[in-house]
């Protein structure tokens, strides 16, 4: 005697009672039955439906084979024969029942003979060629729903895309089963905020594969595209998990992408793998999320983000928290992030980036909008970089911290240049424009196969065209090889020295007739000694690409005009020890560079 469990659905229509199972059942009930979900206990000959949560024991009479298996969901029909079908069958032909399975999608279509008007979205909802409206038992919105086979050798485009559609509508998720899923084209969907605004229980959008090993997009085609495009309303709260996007091979397809997101904030990308494209990660105008075990990498750049179009639309890359990523062996950099403030990584791996000098692991951009910290990069991993493992392009004044990071130099043959690079952009020298840069307990590292060399200077804070020297630094790095230590020089200073070199003497001066003489001024610093109400409207002297620093402590007053450019092209007046910055861009021809 064979005992077993068996739950089936039970639906009771006008002419017949049909259940999806997976053995072949032949036989009559005994009496009526009621629709819902049974537990079958089969004992010999004999059937008995017990209701899920009820006890009560209904038997069927019948010849039950239970050593034949059946592949696929077969209806059991005691009264009459049950019609089953495909899709395009059932679209074809005129249906006679009230539930079907289809071969070809995942559980059981319910006749809805209220509906007259629901269109087909050859999901949800299937429609029949006299028009009868079935509709999906599925609680769970996925690609096979739709269609989608994940066999690595169908097109799946048009399913993931009738279902990426439907769920961007509905604003649900959209549950991706394990398997291949190829694409001929663009995964293009823009999220729907028709359910309203987030702080008002509003919903969108969610992505959730099967991890990183099991639910692949493999892109097939070979137009420029970004194969996952999703847009969305920047009040949206994203989240994607769970997914691997690669190429048909190991040929990158130039101008192409594998993820892109735009118009996000507050944003949440997790356990994400992108190989084999010429960017693989693009933000625009996304900022405000979190990045947790995101791998890019064999691409050419790993990841973009970049704010653009105008201010009402554009978000700004601020604030978003990278975690445990890895970005390895992208031909040009890992990242790059321009005009973002306050981004954090933590416990990222950087391995192989870049191809020549070039190659960056990490550049960052600073522009000193919205906030006054670049990035805060801590705990990270960095080895094998060909150029720079990190470099910072400041073009304001503002805060930098780096902390636990290793930078290790493999061998002779892969090593970085320089590991921390400091660029100015658009800065002068003596601008007051002052970068504070704190590193802490960062580790210098070489293997013994790497040989040391005092041209590759570990830490460098360039000066750039115009002279900058305002690099004001805290080091409290470990360097193994002490000849690779940097060299501080005029450009950069400790954050504890008095910033006074002894060759910036003081000199003082007095505007006469609302002229300021420098003809015969050598130092750049001038103490202004007028008295309060005295309004200087030009200034005769100065060398042509030099800087001169005005200092007052009276109520006096530099006049715009076309030979002193002021900023604002406003008129500037001192308050007491207030100092502006002045360059000389043509003889007694002076423009502004900086107050302070």
């Amino acid at each position: 005697m064979k005992q077993l469990i068996y739950q089936i659905f039970i639906i009771v229509t006008l002419s017949s009672i049909a259940t999806a199972q997976t053995n072949t059942v032949q036989g009559k009930m005994t009496r009526p039955v009621q629709p819902g979900w049974y537990n079958l206990d089969v004992s010999g000959n004999r059937l008995h439906a017990i209701p899920a949560g009820t006890g009560v024991v209904r038997s069927i009479d019948l010849t039950l084979d239970v050593d034949k298996p059946v592949s696929k969901a077969q209806q059991l029909a005691l009264n009459k024969k049950v019609e089953v079908a495909t899709v395009s069958e059932l679209r074809s032909r005129k249906m006679t029942t009230g539930a079907i399975a289809l071969s070809d999608r995942p559980g059981v279509y319910l006749l809805d003979d209220t509906d007259r008007s629901s269109p087909d979205n050859g999901g949800t909802v299937l429609v029949s060629a006299d028009g009868k409206r079935y509709k999906s038992n599925q609680k769970v919105i996925t690609p096979a729903l739709f269609g989608a086979i994940a066999n690595g050798v169908n097109d799946d485009y048009k399913s993931l895309m009738a279902a990426l559609q439907y769920a961007a509508k509905n604003s649900i998720p959209l549950e991706w089963e394990p398997g291949i899923y190829n694409v001929s084209g663009s995964l293009a969907i823009n999220l729907s905020g028709s359910s309203g605004a987030m702080n008002k229980g509003g919903k969108r959008l969610s992505i959730h594969g099967a991890g990183i090993a099991n639910t692949v997009i493999r892109y097939t085609g070979k137009a420029a595209v970004s194969v996952f495009d999703i847009t969305g309303t920047t009040d949206d709260y994203l989240s994607i998990d769970g997914i691997r996007i690669i190429t048909a091979s190991s040929d990158r397809i130039p101008n192409s992408t594998g993820l892109k997101v735009a118009r996000l904030a507050n944003f949440h990308i997790a356990n994400v793998a992108i190989s084999f494209f010429d960017l693989g990660v693009n933000l625009v105008n996304a900022g405000e999320g979190l990045i947790t075990n995101l791998t890019t990498e064999w691409n050419k750049r790993g990841l973009d983000a970049t704010q653009s179009g105008t201010a009402s639309k554009a978000v700004a890359p601020n604030v978003i928290h990278f975690n445990s990523c890895a970005f390895n062996s992208n031909t040009d950099y890992g990242i790059f992030i321009e005009n973002g403030c306050n981004n954090t990584f933590t416990a990222c791996r950087f391995l192989g980036n870049g191809s020549d000098d070039n190659g960056r692991a990490i550049k960052l951009i600073y522009t000193g909008q919205n906030g006054g910290v670049s990035a805060s990069i801590i705990g990270g991993y960095f080895e094998g970089t060909r150029g720079t493992d990190i470099e910072i392009v400041s073009a304001a004044g503002g805060a930098h911290y780096l902390a636990g990071n290793t930078f290790n130099k493999f061998d002779n043959s892969r090593f970085a240049n320089t590991h921390i690079l400091f660029t100015p952009l658009n800065l002068v020298a003596n601008d007051g424009k002052v970068n504070i840069i704190s590193m802490v307990a960062n580790a210098m590292w070489a293997t013994p196969r790497y040989t040391p060399k005092s041209s590759r200077q570990t830490v460098v804070c360039s000066s750039g065209l115009n002279g900058y020297n305002g690099w004001v630094l805290d080091d409290n790095n470990y360097y193994q090889n002490s000849i690779e230590a940097p060299v501080y020089t005029a450009s950069s200073r400790s954050k504890h020295e008095f910033y006074e070199p002894a060759n910036y003497r003081v000199s003082n001066a007095n505007a006469v007739g609302g002229v300021l003489d420098l003809t015969k001024k050598k130092e750049p610093y001038i103490y202004l000694s007028n008295i309060s109400g005295t309004v200087i409207g030009k200034l005769l002297g100065g060398t042509v690409g030099k800087q001169v620093i005005l200092q007052a402590d009276n109520a006096i007053t530099l006049k715009h005009t076309s030979n002193l450019m002021l900023k604002s092209h406003s008129d500037f007046t001192f308050s007491p020890g207030q100092t502006i910055t002045l360059f000389c861009q043509a003889p007694n021809v002076f423009r502004e560079v900086g107050r302070q």
